[in-house]
């Protein structure tokens, strides 16, 4: 287990990364650069990371494993059950994270070079809870015609797709309303969508609109 002062320094070297990443391509970020913002030596930021590969590699897992920590605390969030509880819900509680460190998730999820949303994209598909089978009819399940292992794929490119839209929102709006909004979402055919698309139904701030917080 590390110290609290290396813990410390490895977020100062992160911090650094991650402001120069918003300024200029990672690609041409070299460690003499981290070296500089993060006042650091050489020495330091070997003993801790192999490369800058390493460093942003490093970073995006103690957010994931923070992510992991709310699933291994709170509820799975059901998908079939549309009276979420968002108090207790992991999926909110999740949010709730990614909205406080929104500055650097943003920042990472826009970087070419990252493998944050793989990685989330990982994640919500092992903690997905789809809930009790439900009962249907032989020619319902064969009219289907969707394998279970793309039904869940499908499923898990939703959430991480809304994350990806409300991370991007400017100004981003409160938790809450972006979890209203993906429960909303799970009601919405394919049909649905569409009609949205071509103007033929509303959005209103009672069913699918995001209303913008204070915060960005």
């Amino acid at each position: 287990m590390i110290s609290a002062h290396q813990q410390e320094t490895k977020q100062r070297i992160a911090a650094a990364l991650l402001k120069l990443i918003q300024d200029k391509a990672f690609k041409t970020v070299t460690v003499a650069d981290i070296l500089r913002a993060a006042k650091i030596s050489r020495g330091t930021f070997y003993r801790y990371y192999l490369d800058k590969y390493d460093l942003l590699d490093q970073y995006e897992d103690q957010l994931i494993n923070a992510m992991t920590a709310i699933f291994e605390k709170y509820p799975k969030p059901d998908l079939t059950e549309l009276s979420a509880k968002s108090d207790v819900d992991a999926f909110y509680v999740m949010m709730m994270f990614i909205y406080q460190h929104r500055r650097s998730i943003r920042t990472l999820v826009n970087c070419p070079e990252t493998a944050l949303l793989t990685k989330m994209r990982h994640l919500i598909g092992e903690q997905l809870v789809i809930g009790s089978p439900i009962s249907i009819s032989n020619n319902q399940a064969e009219s289907l015609q969707v394998p279970p292992q793309l039904a869940r794929a499908l499923i898990v490119e939703n959430v991480v797709t809304i994350l990806n839209y409300w991370l991007n929102q400017m100004p981003m709006v409160s938790p809450t309303a972006a979890y209203a909004t993906f429960l909303h979402s799970r009601l919405l055919s394919p049909l649905d969508l569409a009609t949205i698309l071509t103007g033929s139904a509303q959005v209103t701030p009672d069913t699918m609109k995001m209303k913008p917080s204070l915060n960005k």
